[in-house]
């Protein structure tokens, strides 16, 4: 005789995501310019853990394996689901560098918080 009983479950996760970044226009090979961003929680809980965001330069506005990691900044936070912060950093322009760029940032790039996306 086996006697079951049913519930439900609600599985739920952080997914850390970039909103917005921030930064001049344009500058100068070898200079220094700040660059900010707006991450948030975009998951259905809450997290407390330390992640690291990078910020690359890429050709486009994909990130891949040919785009150049230029800055990380390590954060531990707690973040509610929703919740969202703000970072930012000063990054050194590749002397090598001339043209047009995308300034991508990629939240929690080693992938350190276990997320769904």
């Amino acid at each position: 005789n086996t006697r079951t009983a049913e519930g439900t479950l609600a599985v739920v996760h952080p997914d850390l995501i970039i909103a917005e970044v921030r930064a001049v226009a344009s500058a100068q090979s070898g200079s220094q310019i700040d660059v900010a961003w707006d991450g948030r929680n975009a998951g259905t809980s809450a997290l407390a853990a330390t992640w690291t965001d990078g910020v690359y330069l890429s050709r486009d506005a994909v990130l891949d394996a040919s785009d150049r990691l230029i800055a990380s900044l390590e954060a531990t936070r707690t973040l509610a689901a929703g919740e969202s912060y703000t970072a930012g950093t000063r990054i050194t322009i590749p002397v090598d560098a001339t043209g047009d760029y995308f300034l991508l940032v990629a939240a929690d790039r080693a992938n350190a918080v276990r997320e769904l996306g």
